[in-house]
């Protein structure tokens, strides 16, 4: 397994791996070192339940600390007591069993002189390892190449060594042509993901490999050089593949049934069984697709005879406990039971980026306990009362602790990834597009002239200020007084007691504001914005926190902050003071 990003929603301790086999090779980006106590019990775990786990550090293990630092923290983890000696670090290491030694490192990549500008400006490894560059990166690959190439020369050195079958686990591919997906082959940033190692005459000793297991690319796939197979995918068995593909057949019914559902006025207490009679009714004219197979891409028919069969075997454990109502958009029983079997069904397969969950082309789920149903009602507000691209959504709702937000997804590129090889006159355009836009939502009139909160006047959600939700605040200086944790003068700090005047000199009117405007939260296609996603710290803010958030939004997107003032208006006094109270005061 590889690219587990536990880090995202600090998942350490509640993804669960089922063993299939009596070993488990984690082939890097997995966690981060930097998330040392929660990273070692989940390692732990699954040295409890294999009788040895082979790591290979990829590069989001780094993140947040420096390479060197990285490895420490894994030297200890391997010595961790509680790993019962069934942790091997695999930094270019070799390990020797009986007829197949495996040889694990990182690998990195030789990136391309003519792409080292544009994958220095992409690569988040070069902002959030620390003290790294790109040709610390290359170096570190040439490192682990001329390893491997010893290593294998050393085995076959021996009658012993002839026989064995020797398997490579790297995180980086040792290939750039058939291990992504084909939009990413020819870009120049590609060669920060792989490189083109086998069948090459300087390195011919590479070709006698038997497997290369490897990570990173996010694509599975399973494919020969020569006699050497290569691979990244986690196998899974024949029952979790159909039920895969099972829901998958479900999703357009379900779609058809939102449609329709949506265009009928508003009924009474939902009639279950209308719902489930209008649902198969999409289902029967979906039927006809099949369920896809294994083995062929036409599949098995559905039994004629009892179409819900199998969705009838399915649900009842997905709505034992009722949800909560009170807070919720198009909750009915047939859309929350859709949302949740997807979820159960497609979660071990479908791709997960930033908490996600990538249900089909068309379609996507936010969920967890940190999530709130005010990020969809702030969509909605949006999508009601502006021209601004966001997210429909679908459904939206809370159980269990739980909210879950089903929505459509829109297809485009975050900007940051087009913006070094677009022109300056297109990105003129996108500038003026995003003006518009954003004058738009400022545009809105609160119902609440002064007052600050969500887009109901509720709670505010802003991790970066605080850990849970706050407010709301009947006007700006109750706000800012919230800020600084209430302090008030007299203070003996200069910058404090400045810091308060600031505060308290005036008081703001307030604008809808999204209050996350980094360019990972905005989509383009063709020249054009099409998105603007993310909206969970939305609300009812001081007229100059957009600006401010915007420009303090990622320190991992600084190139991003110049073009702040391209789109919005600069409040440089309010700037000054908001870099004041995050000195004085981080977050709570």
């Amino acid at each position: 397994m590889s690219d587990l990003h536990l880090e995202v929603g600090q998942q350490y301790s509640s993804f669960h791996i089922k063993p299939r086999a009596t070993r488990l090779i984690l082939a890097g980006d997995i966690g981060r070192l930097a998330d040392y106590e929660a990273f070692r019990d989940f390692l732990s775990t699954q040295c409890g339940q294999f009788t040895a786990v082979y790591l290979v550090l990829g590069n989001h293990e780094f993140f947040g600390v420096s390479r060197q630092e990285g490895l420490r923290r894994a030297d200890r983890l391997h010595s961790e007591p509680v790993m019962n000696g069934r942790l091997i670090l695999m930094n270019r290491k070799r390990v020797d069993l009986q007829d197949v030694t495996l040889l694990g490192c990182t690998l990195h990549s030789q990136i391309l002189p003519e792409a080292e500008e544009i994958v220095g400006h992409k690569v988040n490894d070069f902002r959030r390892i620390v003290d790294w560059t790109v040709a610390d990166h290359i170096a570190e690959h040439l490192n682990d190449v001329k390893w491997l190439m010893d290593e294998i020369t050393r085995i076959r050195s021996t009658e012993a060594g002839l026989k064995q079958k020797i398997i490579v686990i790297s995180h980086h591919a040792p290939s750039t042509k058939g291990t992504s997906s084909h939009s990413n082959e020819g870009n120049l940033w590609s060669s920060a993901f792989g490189t083109d190692l086998l069948q090459s005459n300087e390195r011919s000793c590479l070709d006698d490999v038997q497997w290369w297991i490897y990570g990173h690319t996010h694509h599975s796939t399973e494919l020969t050089h020569g006699e050497l197979g290569v691979a990244l995918q986690s196998q899974s068995n024949k029952e979790e593949i159909e039920l895969v593909f099972l829901c998958w057949s479900l999703l357009p019914s379900m779609l058809g049934y939102i449609a329709k559902s949506l265009a009928r006025p508003a009924s009474p207490p939902i009639d279950v069984n209308n719902h489930v009679l209008h649902f198969l009714q999409h289902f029967d004219e979906c039927r006809s697709n099949k369920v896809p197979s294994l083995n062929k891409q036409r599949g098995l028919p559905f039994p004629t005879h009892k179409p819900c069969l199998t969705l009838i075997t399915i649900i009842p454990v997905m709505v034992r406990r009722p949800s909560d109502t009170h807070y919720s958009i198009n909750n009915s029983w047939l859309q929350r039971t859709f949302t949740l079997i997807s979820i159960a069904l497609l979660r071990p397969f479908r791709p997960c980026q930033g908490g996600v969950l990538m249900l089909t082309s068309n379609l996507c789920v936010k969920y967890g306990p940190s999530r709130h149903i005010s990020e969809a009602e702030a969509m909605a507000y949006v999508a009601r009362h502006t021209s601004i691209p966001v997210p429909r959504v679908l459904c939206a709702f809370k159980k269990g602790g739980v909210t879950y937000i089903l929505m459509e997804r829109i297809k485009g590129v975050r900007v940051g990834k087009i913006w070094a090889s677009i022109s300056a006159q297109e990105k003129e355009s996108l500038r003026s597009q995003l003006r518009r836009f954003l004058a738009d939502l400022r545009s809105l009139s609160p119902p609440r002239p002064g007052h600050i909160g969500d887009v109901n006047y509720s709670e505010l959600y802003d991790d970066r200020i605080y850990s849970g939700g706050f407010g709301p605040f009947t006007n700006s200086r109750d706000f800012n007084r919230f800020l600084r944790h209430d302090v008030i003068k007299p203070v003996k700090d200069a910058e404090l007691d400045q810091l308060i005047s600031d505060h308290e000199k005036q008081e703001y009117k307030t604008c809808f504001t999204h209050g996350d405007l980094s360019s990972y939260n905005i989509l383009v296609r063709d020249g054009c914005v099409v998105g603007i996603i993310d909206w969970e710290m939305a609300g009812w803010y001081p007229e100059y926190w957009e600006y401010t958030s915007a420009w303090h939004v990622n320190p991992y997107d600084e190139w991003w902050r110049p073009e702040v003032e391209n789109i919005l208006n600069a409040y440089p006094a309010e700037l000054e003071m908001e870099k004041s109270r995050r000195k004085l005061f981080p977050m709570f």
